[in-house]
């Protein structure tokens, strides 16, 4: 372990981090973007490449750029870069290296191809300046002045001499990616993903709860709670007014594993520790909720004294079973939460292949 001692009898104040360790932290950061920027840059080639294959008239082309953007925006509505404008980008960027996607393109941001693509025709000057622009970490404003001074005609700058490289935390162009909202849109997209999915996931439940009408109070989102020397949040708290007890709801949606119940059990225990007033309330209750594509499953550990109890919805004390949902109800409340608009399909096929054939 480093050990980090004062020396000297200056003032005490605050420690900055040595500059290796942003510059590492920068560089992760410019790394990450890069892999999604590469990405971006190859799933706009395979979809181009996908309409081109199917030689569509030009009336037939136009129709179905229009279908396809619709439905894009219908089955991802918060996705982007895929207007009717892009995709014919998408198809020109196919055009003019259908066999692959050169090494350069994937270094530089879509902006950049779109420049390469408007201001040049020739194949090789485009990878001369897809390459300087990589290597010299251009932003878009610098590659379209060099393209317009006619850079690669002059003797000291032949086609291929890609020149000096700038350190990659250095490169405008790859700046740009980490604010590039498309590139953001693969780099964070996952974990943004997964936060949507749990916030509708939770959403559904304390609607759902309140609006039965049968004694649910929201308590806390997120209620911050500590045991075993761990500090950790329950995702949902209520408290019954019937019941006169505490319900805490732990919400999963990576599918089931052992240890779910565990960790429910831990803030079944903290919430009855911190939170539960024993002189009024009744043991806590905890609910395990896991929602996934795969599965919705639920169930109920009451708390008592020692451990908690696992039980089913048929081994409840009767009080509690008419005062609380059944694991069916409370999936079927949720089940609309997780319609899932992330996943791959055949947008594409669909868009195409329907309607009236082209000539």
């Amino acid at each position: 372990m480093t050990e980090f001692r004062e020396t000297g009898d200056h003032a005490e104040g605050p420690v900055e981090p040595p500059r290796t360790i942003t510059r590492e932290i920068a560089r992760s950061h410019y790394r990450s973007a890069l892999t999604a920027n590469g990405e971006l840059i190859h799933q706009y080639w395979r979809i181009g490449r996908h309409i081109l294959g199917h030689r569509l008239s030009d009336s037939r082309y136009d129709e179905v750029l229009a279908r396809l953007t619709a439905e894009i925006r219908a089955e991802y509505p918060r996705a982007r870069g895929y207007s009717r404008a892009n995709l014919h980008r998408m198809t020109t960027f196919a055009a003019a290296w259908p066999e692959f996607v050169p090494q350069s393109m994937e270094l530089i941001p879509w902006g950049h191809v779109v420049v390469l693509l408007d201001m040049l025709d020739d194949r090789a000057t485009r990878e001369f300046y897809a390459m300087k622009a990589a290597h010299e970490g251009w932003a878009r404003s610098t590659l379209t002045m060099m393209i317009r001074s006619g850079l690669h005609l002059r003797p000291d700058h032949p086609l291929y001499d890609t020149g000096r490289t700038v350190p990659l935390e250095d490169r405008d162009c790859v700046r740009d990616m980490l604010t590039d909202p498309y590139v953001r849109e693969l780099f964070d997209g996952g974990e943004r993903r997964g936060r949507d999915l749990e916030a509708r996931i939770v959403d559904a439940v304390v609607t759902f709860l309140q609006d039965l009408r049968v004694g649910f109070a929201f308590a806390a989102r997120r209620r911050r709670l500590s045991a075993r020397g761990e500090e950790f949040f329950a995702d949902l708290l209520f408290y019954h007014l019937t019941l006169h007890r505490y319900v805490v709801v732990d919400l999963r949606t990576d599918g089931f594993a052992p240890e779910h119940t565990d960790r429910l059990d831990l803030c079944v225990a903290a919430v009855d520790d911190q939170v539960r007033d024993r002189m009024r309330d009744e043991p806590t209750l905890g609910v395990l909720l896991v929602a996934s594509r795969d599965q919705i499953m639920v169930e109920y550990r009451l708390g008592a004294m020692i451990s908690p109890l696992s039980v089913g919805p048929h081994t409840l004390p009767a009080d509690l079973q008419a005062a609380l949902p059944t694991p069916a109800e409370l999936a079927g409340a949720i089940a609309p939460a997780l319609r899932d608009d992330s996943r791959e399909d055949d947008i594409l096929e669909r868009t195409i292949t329907e309607g009236p054939a082209g000539p």
